[in-house]
């Protein structure tokens, strides 16, 4: 997968893109970090099936907002809710 993203709220074309994750799952997790804080922007998430079929998903507004823990951290919460039965270790 990889998600292309626009500065602006109604941004019809893109010219920003994460690198590229071939990996063929049905979850990615992308961070991007060159986004300014609590700045609007349009994204949209690209991904290509095992045949290489390339499907686009419509545009989404958002406002990005500053990241309030470290990425250990972010990474850890994301684990935990994922895998219920590691929360008593991450506490």
């Amino acid at each position: 997968g990889q998600v292309e993203y626009e500065e602006g709220l109604t941004a019809s074309t893109f010219t920003q893109k994460t690198s590229k994750d071939s990996g063929l799952t049905e979850h990615h997790l992308v961070v991007i970090s060159e986004l300014k804080p609590q700045s609007p922007y349009t994204l949209r998430i690209l991904t290509n099936d095992k045949a290489g079929n390339l499907t686009t998903s419509s545009a989404n507004s958002v406002v990005s907002g500053e990241v309030p823990r470290s990425l250990f951290q972010l990474f850890l919460s994301f684990f935990k809710k994922t895998f219920g039965w590691m929360g008593s270790w991450l506490q």
